[in-house]
């Protein structure tokens, strides 16, 4: 299990896609697309 500091947020995920792809997400916008790729928060 993965601890809480490990927990991929909707936010933290935001920034990860920010930086590697130099893209402003929203979060409703990442939460559609993880949706679609099969994973749920």
């Amino acid at each position: 299990m993965a601890g809480p500091d490990q927990t991929w947020t909707l936010a933290r995920i935001r920034t990860l896609i920010g930086r590697r792809f130099h893209k402003s997400f929203t979060l409703s916008g990442i939460a559609k697309m993880l949706r679609r790729h099969g994973f749920s928060h």
